[in-house]
């Protein structure tokens, strides 16, 4: 049988310019460089063949030498659009030195047509990255690779912790679920994922929170899923899961999450959130004014006869113990006619204990203007309690090259 050449494939996470996403001066006050590693690129270099050797570079915690981009034979990015500059000097750079480079992420799946990549392997990319490969190697590859489908996950990969520097972060990540079944208006997962939330096993996060534990990680970890409770029946199957699997280790990990605002109408699942370790939980409140959350179609975060149903909703969550981070969209009230410009009851009380939140601006259209919504990966609280504890994201969390 005829041996396959050995290849070496460079796998670049450009930097986040100072922002709300990067963290980058909380993190050097905790001795870290870094909120999260990324996600994506991790399961991404699972799928790999076995005659590639890979390395990480995450321009967040090092940067790229020229000795880098001379090893490889191909170079594989994965970005946000909040990453898009420094995506393209990484571009520049591979080009001038010879090297194709294969782009991935939100931020090409959405705006493939503004990035000079040589190849783009775009979504999910489970059932396209070996035929990507594969066409490579054998000088024939197409410019676009997309799936047919949505793929399951349930056969999707462990990430690769072996690539990465543990210490440099201060929070590690997995995914349970891609998808969420709202339809937001600002938001762009449903594009990207799809609304119909799609699952792993249980035996696949617990076999992901082995791998943590058996590295030596202790504290914070973050279940990427832009909607946790996006299936309510399959993350009560998870959950007592979880919680088993922390009790008979002494909980070693603190866990948070994003979820909709829901979340506060089903006790059962709030317990089980408690019982499994969630110590956080990120909420996309968005806007205090009902007619705001109506017109963008955020109705689970408005209720029929309470004005003040987000007030009452983070206080619900909060007595679960399940410390509550809030999003919130500026400049939503020009939308609005000015006879509901009022504000509500809930604005003007403090719902969380802390001053942490997201404020993003308003999106002229579906698609956010970060890509794969990662503000849930990690607010300013959330990047000071993973790192209090030991040590996000769009997040990218799920494998788009």
């Amino acid at each position: 049988m005829h041996e396959l050449a050995t290849r070496n494939a460079l796998l670049v996470y450009p930097r986040f310019p100072p922002s709300y996403w990067g963290f980058q001066y909380a993190i050097e006050l905790l001795g870290k460089r870094s909120a999260m590693p990324p996600l994506g690129l991790l399961t991404v270099a699972a799928m790999f063949p076995a005659h590639y050797r890979l390395r990480l570079v995450d321009m967040n915690v090092s940067a790229l030498s020229d000795e880098d981009l001379d090893w490889a034979d191909l170079v594989l990015t994965s970005t946000m659009i909040v990453q898009r500059r420094s995506l393209q000097e990484v571009i520049a750079r591979c080009k001038s030195r010879g090297k194709p480079v294969a782009v991935g992420g939100p931020h090409p799946t959405s705006f493939a047509d503004e990035i000079g990549a040589d190849f783009f392997v775009l979504d999910e990319v489970e059932e396209s990255l070996r035929r990507f490969l594969a066409d490579w190697e054998a000088g024939s590859a197409q410019r676009t690779y997309r799936p047919e489908r949505k793929p399951p996950i349930t056969a999707t990969p462990a990430p690769r912790l072996d690539l990465l520097d543990l210490d440099a972060y201060s929070s590690m990540a997995l995914q349970f679920s891609r998808g969420c079944p709202f339809d937001c208006e600002f938001c762009d997962i449903t594009k990207l994922f799809g609304r119909v939330p799609r699952t792993k096993s249980n035996d696949q996060v617990l076999a992901e929170l082995d791998a943590l534990y058996e590295v030596g990680w202790r504290g914070s970890v973050f279940l990427v899923d832009d909607n946790f409770i996006g299936n309510r029946r399959e993350a009560l199957r998870l959950l007592p899961a979880i919680a088993a699997w922390q009790q008979q280790r002494s909980y070693p990990f603190d866990l948070f999450t994003e979820a909709s605002v829901n979340l506060a109408q089903h006790e059962p699942l709030m317990d089980a959130m408690a019982q499994a370790g969630f110590r956080m939980v990120f909420l996309g409140i968005e806007s205090p004014n009902p007619e705001a959350l109506k017109l963008t179609k955020k109705s689970q975060n408005v209720r029929r006869g309470d004005s003040d149903f987000l007030l009452h909703a983070v206080r619900a969550i909060q007595r679960k113990g399940i410390e509550v981070s809030g999003g919130f969209i500026l400049g939503w009230t020009a939308m609005v006619p000015r006879s509901s410009r009022r504000r509500s009851p809930s604005s003007r009380r403090p719902a969380s204990p802390g001053p942490w939140s997201d404020c993003s601006p308003p999106c002229a259209g579906p698609t956010s203007t970060h890509g794969s919504k990662p503000r849930a990966a990690c607010s300013a609280r959330a990047a000071a309690t993973t790192a209090r504890s030991r040590s996000i994201s769009g997040r990218s969390s799920s494998p788009a090259c």
